[in-house]
């Protein structure tokens, strides 16, 4: 459920994952990369509590593909809030607040 590309991921967490001669990625740890591209998607998806969004790769706004890929290197750096000022800057305009 990924909202970012295994290839957004590569540039973003300077990985140099490998890839064909097709230039597809076929390096080993990809399915792990993967699950992490998951997990950010779900931690910023559920901060702006949007999960059921129809958002695809492709329709994924801008904004949002920015704090997924953060939180992504936050995960990667094992930085103890993944989410982190940046992001909750980048998202509070999406954030559906709520009331107590």
């Amino acid at each position: 459920m990924a909202l970012v590309s295994l290839d957004d991921l590569d540039f973003q967490l300077r990985l140099s994952l490998s890839r064909d001669e097709a230039g597809a990625i076929n390096d080993p740890l990809a399915p792990q990369f993967q699950k992490l591209a998951d997990s950010a998607s779900v931690i910023v998806l559920r901060h702006v509590k949007r999960e059921d969004d129809p958002w695809t790769e492709e329709t994924v706004p801008d904004d949002v593909r920015a704090a997924i890929l953060i939180v992504a290197r936050n995960l990667w750096d094992e930085v103890d809030e993944p989410l982190s000022a940046a992001v909750t800057s980048l998202l509070c305009g999406r954030r559906d607040p709520t009331l107590a």
